[in-house]
């Protein structure tokens, strides 16, 4: 594992030590930090967990709250670990690679 993968998997560590102190507040912290740091990619998506995690109407509103107060923190971090990390972080540039080599399923993240 190098050096950029190790700080992307200890990165959530730190994360969910911070959100499990006050998920309400803390939740909404994070999604800032993740849009200053996404910048233009993955815009659709950030929009839809802002919303998600602010709108009490929304269906995932008392899902995504229930991932901090109800479920084991392993579990959730391990989601996430699995779900933006490992995919996003990491997959994503090795699915772009793929597609431009073999020069099919162009997508945009946006």
């Amino acid at each position: 594992m190098n050096a950029s993968t190790t700080l992307k998997k200890f990165g959530p560590e730190q994360v969910f030590h911070y959100i499990y102190k006050d998920p309400e507040k803390n939740t909404l912290k994070i999604m800032d930090w993740a849009d200053k740091f996404a910048g233009n990619d993955f815009i659709f998506q950030r929009k839809t967990i802002r919303e998600i995690i602010t709108n009490p109407e929304h269906p995932y509103y008392s899902y995504a709250h229930r991932l901090f107060t109800d479920i084991d923190p392993n579990v959730t971090k391990t989601l996430a670990v699995n779900f933006f990390i490992n995919a996003g972080l990491i997959g994503w540039p090795k699915e772009e690679e793929l597609r431009r080599e073999y020069d099919c399923n162009e997508r945009n993240a946006n």
